[in-house]
C-alpha cells in the first residue's frame, strides 16, 4: 500500500513539474522558438547602403494582363497580341514576332542607394522594418526583333534612314529614377524576407540599330513590387550584414509621347508593359543584428532561467530604449517563477548519476521556494533519498565507510525532518561501530568517546553502552597494569580515571587508589 502511494504521488507531482518547467508546450513549439524565430531582441535595421537587384523578366501587354493572372513563359499568348505598343494609326500590321515569350524577355539591373529607415523614432519597433531610399533601374530586351519592312506608307512603318548605322530593330531600352520602400521580416538571425516597391520617372528609347544607334524616345513612369528571400551573413570585424537574395516582382512600364519627329518612320506612339519575373539580389545592412535579449530567450527555449535572467537583464541595461525592453522584463518575471523547476531538474540529473550529495544540495534550494508545488515534490524526493540512504546504511553498516556514513545520516537529519529520528539512531549504530574498533585497536579513550557520543545522538542504545562500560573498565585497569610496570604514575593515574567513568559502582576504591597515587608526589 506505501509503494502504491509513493508511485501515485511521483506521478501527479511528475505532472505538475512538467507544466511547471517545460517552456515548450510541443517539439513543434522548440522547433519553431530555437530556429525559425529566434530574433525576439534583435536590432532595428536602420540602413541598407546599397542593394544591386539582377532580374529577368517577360513582359505583356494590357490587353494579355486580364488574361494571364500571372503569365507563365510557356504559356500560348497569341501572336497578333501586340496590346504592349500604341500605334498612330488602327488595324495596320503589327509586330508578329512578340507572340513568342523569348523576344518579350528583358534584363533587368536596379541599383538601390542609401535606403533608411525613417521611422526609427516614430516607429519604435523591430518586428517590422520599414527603409526608403532612392534607386535606379534600367531594363532592356535581350533579343532584337525586326519591324514590318517593305510596307506601304500609309501604313507608318517606314524603311530605316541611311544616315543610321545599320538597321532599326524593335529593341525597348527603358532607364528609371524614383523612390524604393521596402518592408523587411527577420525572424531568424541568419534569414529575412522583404517586400519593395518602386515608384519612378522613366525614360527610354524603343529602337535600336543593329549598329548601336537607339532611337524613338519617349517618357513616362515605372513601378514594381518586389519579394525577397535573403540569407544574412554578419561581419565579425566590422557592425553591417552581407545579404545575398532570390525573389519574385512583377511591374509595369509606360513610355507616352514617343518622339518621332526626327525621322518620321514608325507609327509607334506608347509603350505599356506588364512585366514580371525573378530576380537575385546583393546588398550591405546595418542593424538588424540579435541581442543579449536574444541569447536570454534562447536559454528560456532551452529552459535555462538561470543563464536567461542574466542575460536578459544585460540587454535591459545596455538596451534602455529597445521597443522589446517591456516584453524583456515580463520574460524576466517568468524566469524567476521557474527558476524552482530548473533547480529541481538539476537535482534530479544528479540523481540519476547517483550523486547523492549534489542531488541533495540541488533540491534543498527549492525547500523555501513560494510554489508550493515544487516544495511538495522537492521534499517528497529528499524523504525518498533519505529513506533509502538509512535503509542502506542499516542494512550494510559492516561494509561500508563509517566517515562517510556518518556525513550521509547528519545530510538526512538536514533534509527529512521526518526520519530525523531514524537517522539518530543510525548516527549512534555508526558511532558504536567506530568505538569497537577503536577498542580492537587498544584506544580505550577514543572508543569511550565514541560510545558516548552514541548514546548522546540515541537514547536507545544506552542497553548498549552499558555492556561496552564493563569491557572499558576492564581494559582501562590493564592499562594501569602496564603503567604500574613501567612506572608511569600519569598514565596509571589516567587510565583509573576513565575505568572509574565507566564502573561507577566501585567510585570509593577508584577514589582511594587516585588519592593515593596524587599524593605520592
Amino acid at each position: 500500500m506505501k509503494n502504491r502511494l509513493h508511485i501515485f504521488v511521483t506521478f501527479i507531482l511528475g505532472i505538475i513539474y512538467a507544466e511547471g518547467e517545460n517552456w515548450n508546450s510541443t517539439t513543434f513549439e522548440y522547433l519553431w522558438n530555437k530556429y525559425a524565430f529566434n530574433t525576439k531582441f534583435r536590432e532595428q535595421i536602420y540602413l541598407t547602403p546599397f542593394e544591386i537587384r539582377l532580374s529577368q523578366l517577360s513582359y505583356i501587354g494590357p490587353q494579355t494582363k486580364y488574361k494571364y493572372f500571372l503569365p507563365l513563359p510557356w504559356h500560348d499568348i497569341s501572336a497578333i497580341d501586340s496590346s504592349a505598343i500604341s500605334t498612330k494609326i488602327k488595324n495596320i500590321p503589327t509586330i508578329t514576332d512578340l507572340g513568342d515569350y523569348r523576344n518579350r524577355t528583358l534584363i533587368s539591373i536596379e541599383v538601390d542607394i542609401y535606403k533608411y529607415n525613417f521611422l526609427l523614432k516614430k516607429m519604435n519597433q523591430n518586428i517590422i522594418d520599414i527603409q526608403s531610399g532612392f534607386c535606379f533601374n534600367r531594363i532592356e530586351s535581350i533579343n532584337n526583333i525586326p519591324i514590318p519592312q517593305n510596307l506601304a506608307d500609309s501604313t507608318g512603318w517606314k524603311p530605316t534612314p541611311e544616315n543610321i548605322s545599320g538597321v532599326f530593330e524593335y529593341k525597348p531600352i527603358i532607364e528609371s529614377l524614383g523612390l524604393k520602400s521596402i518592408f523587411t521580416w527577420k525572424p531568424t538571425n541568419f534569414f529575412q524576407f522583404t517586400s519593395g516597391t518602386f515608384l519612378g520617372y522613366s525614360i527610354g528609347s524603343v529602337y535600336k540599330s543593329t549598329g548601336g544607334d537607339r532611337y524613338l524616345y519617349g517618357a513616362g513612369n515605372r513601378w514594381n513590387i518586389s519579394f525577397n528571400t535573403s540569407l544574412v551573413l554578419e561581419n565579425i570585424n566590422k557592425n553591417y550584414n552581407y545579404l545575398f537574395g532570390v525573389g519574385i516582382e512583377s511591374g509595369g512600364v509606360k513610355l507616352n509621347k514617343i518622339n518621332d519627329n526626327k525621322y518620321g518612320i514608325s507609327p509607334i506612339s506608347g509603350l505599356n508593359i506588364y512585366t514580371y519575373g525573378w530576380n537575385l539580389l546583393i546588398g550591405i545592412q546595418y542593424g538588424g543584428r540579435r541581442t543579449t535579449g536574444d541569447k536570454g530567450f534562447r536559454r528560456i527555449i532551452e529552459d535555462d532561467y538561470i543563464g536567461a535572467i542574466e542575460r536578459l537583464g544585460q540587454f535591459i541595461r545596455f538596451n534602455p530604449n529597445h521597443p522589446q525592453i517591456n516584453e524583456a522584463k515580463k520574460l524576466i518575471e517568468k524566469c524567476e517563477n521557474n527558476i524552482p523547476y530548473q533547480i529541481y531538474s538539476k537535482g534530479i540529473n544528479e540523481l540519476r548519476k547517483n550523486n547523492i550529495k549534489s542531488t541533495i544540495y540541488w533540491l534543498s534550494q527549492v525547500l523555501d521556494s513560494k510554489d508550493e508545488n515544487i516544495r511538495a515534490l522537492a521534499k517528497f524526493q529528499l524523504d525518498k533519498i533519505a529513506r533509502t540512504l538509512v535503509d542502506s546504511i542499516n542494512n550494510n553498516l559492516n561494509n561500508i565507510n563509517l566517515d562517510q556514513a556518518e556525513k550521509l545520516m547528519k545530510e538526512v537529519k538536514i533534509i527529512s525532518n521526518e526520519l530525523s529520528y531514524e537517522a539518530n539512531t543510525a548516527i549512534g549504530q555508526i558511532y558504536f561501530a567506530q568505538g569497537d574498533i577503536l577498542l580492537k585497536n587498544g584506544q580505550y579513550s577514543r572508543s569511550l568517546s565514541k560510545y558516548q557520543n552514541a548514546v548522546k545522538a540515541s537514547e536507545n542504545l544506552k542497553y548498549l553502552f552499558r555492556e561496552k562500560e564493563k569491557t572499558l573498565a576492564k581494559a582501562f585497569l590493564s592499562d594501569a597494569n602496564k603503567g604500574l610496570k613501567n612506572n608511569d604514575r600519569l598514565f596509571i593515574l589516567e587510565s583509573l580515571e576513565n575505568s572509574k567513568k565507566v564502573n561507577t559502582k566501585n567510585n570509593s576504591e577508584y577514589e582511594k587508589i587516585i588519592s593515593y597515587l596524587k599524593n605520592l608526589e
